[in-house]
């Protein structure tokens, strides 16, 4: 998940990190200003996304909606057209090939500004690595979720048995 996204990301970390440097001003005026004027930015940068998406026909708006760098500026700004489900299914389509490509596969239960529960697959020594990518496909599609449920339904040895992950560190008791 890298590419025009990670380039996005990377600029929204840039700003963050400014607008705390501002808030650490010791001038509770320059404060202020600063703050009023990070607000009127924003609305600003809202108000022309908004109308971009009012005077853009359908094809465009899914064009803009798919973009990982205008799709992060929809999301920033509470303006994204589709739904937080189809942000995310449309996420687990295009990472899916990673998913399999450690032994794994995911799929979507339900999804929410809020709330996105998924369900793992695959290997039980790959689980580490399969909750990584599925946190940060759903941070990528859904920044702002308050919770991330993660089902894990693990193959199966022959014998039946689910493996147990190991406890404790080498060396130590298991």
């Amino acid at each position: 998940m890298n590419g025009a996204g990670g380039e996005f990301r990377e600029r929204y970390g840039r700003v963050e990190g400014l607008v705390r440097a501002l808030e650490a001003l010791p001038d509770t005026a320059a404060r202020e200003a600063a703050r009023e004027l990070t607000r009127a930015l924003f609305d600003l940068h809202a108000a022309g996304l908004r109308r971009v998406l009012e005077l853009s026909d359908a094809d465009a708006v899914a064009r803009l909606a798919a973009d990982p760098t205008t799709s992060g500026l929809l999301l920033l700004h509470g303006l994204h057209p589709l739904p937080a489900a189809e942000r995310v299914a449309r996420a687990l389509d295009r990472l899916r090939p990673q998913f399999h490509g450690v032994g794994g596969d995911i799929e979507l239960v339900s999804a929410s500004e809020e709330t996105v529960r998924l369900r793992l697959r695959g290997r039980p020594e790959s689980g580490r690595t399969l909750r990584g990518l599925a946190n940060e496909l759903v941070v990528d599609a859904v920044p702002d979720v308050a919770v991330i449920e993660l089902e894990e339904a693990w193959d199966r040895d022959p014998s039946g048995r689910v493996p147990l992950p190991l406890v404790g560190t080498a060396g130590g008791p298991r």
